[in-house]
């Protein structure tokens, strides 16, 4: 029986993952990535964001005056990212879900989790990143599909 390898990680939130974001340049539509800091992960109060394309080197600063966050209500499922409001580079649907991927690492943490048969109770119940996966996730029976799904998107961003 396989079972998780790092079992704290998976007390690790989302506001962890949102250190490096992976969207779709306004410009070219091309691959960009957003890199930001921040002292603690509750409440997020990022600092020292970038946004940079890999494909035509456009460079954002934020806040952005046409998009206002403080990521309240934010919800990986509509599909765009919290800083600019662009729309997630590793996006799918994935067991009839639509599930939007921060990065490579957000795409492997939760790989590991759903391929593992035994399966730890994060300690923190209520943040927890994999306590707010979609049921369907879960499931024994679609372990294959989404761990198939997970890693083209872990492929694609090597």
């Amino acid at each position: 029986m396989k079972r998780v390898q790092n079992p704290g990680k998976y007390n690790a939130t989302l506001t962890d993952y949102l250190r490096e974001v992976h969207c779709v340049c306004p410009s070219c539509g091309g691959h960009a990535r957003i890199t930001a800091e921040a002292k603690y992960a509750i409440p997020w109060e990022p600092t020292n964001v970038r946004f940079i394309c890999t494909n035509c080197a456009r460079r954002e600063t934020w806040p952005s005056e046409k998009f206002k966050s403080k990521f309240e209500g934010f919800d990986l499922r509509n599909g765009f990212e919290p800083y600019f409001g662009y729309k997630f580079y590793f996006s799918r649907i994935i067991c009839g879900e639509i599930v939007s991927i921060f990065s490579q690492d957000h795409a492997k943490d939760i790989a590991e989790y759903i391929s593992a048969h035994d399966r730890p109770s994060p300690q923190n119940s209520k943040w927890a990143m994999v306590n707010r996966l979609p049921k369907q996730f879960k499931l024994a029976k679609n372990r294959d599909a989404v761990t198939k799904a997970l890693k083209s998107i872990i492929e694609e961003a090597q």
